[in-house]
């Protein structure tokens, strides 16, 4: 279902849509890609890891009960990622983001003072990461998918770019906070950062769809839909027509299995690099390294599946996560491990662009948040598998010396079902 039109927006939409030489569909990519920057992903997903040797000094915790912070978080995320998508379909895609904000953003702001155990700390991560699920790439790729689609691989790579900004900023900007002000002077920041640029940027910025601003698709006006012929948000399938594929279950387990690897490595990395001597400040920066690889390999990735078949370009930018995951295996040096750190952020940020782009490319536009969430639902369940198991096997061996070869096992796994996924794009295909 196509959501209503915004009847908040206060600029001149079809001056803007007429008279400026920009397609404003760019404003729309850099809209989100400064909002994702304090979204659920570099917050949680990349931030958090950063908090957990404070914590486990203050409250005497082990490292899995720390870490299962961190999953519940993402738990509360991964259950809500369904829900999100059917409330974009029903409510519009802009009011999920700027609700969800608010309540992310406050949420931090009270996670400073509400902590003060093992139960409070896990009630509130929960809370935080259900109230967190509509600043992820869900709403933001749907409302992308919109307004591009000769483009649409660059555009989702540009404005998911700010998840890797954020990845590189935030870990460095919140150990430097805790370490002259303690960790809950760090939530406040976090708290303040998501309230003071996600709710006036996307509110005054973000546009659902083209056709607000009297546009089509990629800048065309109506009457020209350009060298590709009339283009139709309807055309592919429906949720339960995808749902009736090996397709859909391939990606869903590729993406849980490759998440679950990348998530339960970078959770923690901080401290599995502290246990090898390295300094919290230190491990921190190798942690940034993720969000230096995490860039190219979102941006090239965007380039190239405009190009070519989204599933080989998955499988070869998952092979470099591979290498990325054996090379941390086997360093023993600060170069070896920032080179499989940036490698490890290569993998990533294709990754998370290509989960959009798959979901166009396999099943089309018309039940696109629908099936999106859907897939979400499995990329959060194994960013909460992952850190859940590196912990307990932390506990259980006290090291964490099988998690790169698990690592290497589960993203080859992944490789192999994405490569094998196909188009599902007409309704009138035979899904069964």
């Amino acid at each position: 279902m196509r959501p209503h039109k915004d009847s908040s927006a206060s600029v001149p939409d079809t001056l803007a849509a007429s008279s400026t030489p920009v397609f404003y569909g760019w404003w729309i990519v850099g809209a989100t890609m400064l909002s994702l920057i304090v979204g659920i992903g570099p917050i949680i997903g990349l931030t958090f890891g950063v908090f957990l040797k404070p914590l486990i000094e203050e409250f005497g915790w082990s490292r899995g009960q720390a870490a299962q912070g961190v999953s519940l978080a993402l738990l509360g995320f991964a259950l809500t990622q369904p829900l999100i998508g059917r409330l974009i379909g029903r409510y519009g895609a802009k009011r999920i983001i700027l609700s969800s904000a608010f309540f992310f953003g406050l949420g931090l702001l009270c996670f400073s003072f509400l902590v003060a155990g093992l139960g409070s700390f896990y009630t509130c991560a929960i809370t935080i990461g259900v109230m967190a699920s509509g600043t992820s790439p869900l709403p933001y790729g749907t409302i992308i998918a919109r307004w591009f689609v000769r483009r649409r691989g660059l555009a989702l790579s540009l404005a998911l770019s700010g998840l890797g900004i954020g990845g590189i900023m935030l870990p460095l900007l919140t150990s430097s906070t805790i370490a002259a002000r303690g960790w809950r002077a760090a939530f406040v920041l976090l708290g303040a950062l998501v309230l003071g640029i996600i709710l006036p940027v996307v509110g005054l910025l973000v546009r659902e769809t083209p056709e607000e601003m009297g546009l089509l698709p990629d800048g065309h006006a109506p009457g020209d839909h350009g060298p590709a012929g009339p283009l139709s948000a309807s055309a592919g399938c429906s949720l339960a027509e995808a749902r009736n594929t090996t397709t859909f279950w391939a990606m869903a387990l590729g993406f849980l299995l490759l998440t679950a690897a990348v998530q339960g490595c970078v959770v923690h990395l901080a401290p599995l690099l502290t246990d090898r001597g390295f300094s919290l400040t230190r491990a921190a920066a190798m942690v940034s390294l993720l969000s230096v690889g995490f860039l190219p390999g979102m941006l090239s990735s965007g380039y190239l599946v405009d190009r070519l078949s989204a599933p080989s370009v998955a499988a070869g930018f998952f092979s470099i996560a591979i290498a990325g995951f054996a090379l941390l295996w086997q360093a023993d040096s600060g170069h070896g491990v920032a080179l499989a750190a940036v490698l490890l952020g290569v993998g990533m940020g294709a990754m998370v662009q290509l989960i959009p782009a798959l979901v166009g490319w396999c099943f089309g536009l018309r039940a696109f948040s629908e099936i999106y969430g859907m897939l979400m639902a499995a990329f959060g369940l194994g960013t909460v598998m992952g850190p859940l198991l590196v912990g307990w096997l932390f506990d259980m061996s006290g090291s964490y010396h099988l998690v790169p070869e698990l690592c290497v096992v589960a993203t080859l796994l992944a490789t192999g079902l994405i490569a094998s996924l196909r188009k599902h794009t007409a309704p009138s295909l035979d899904l069964t």
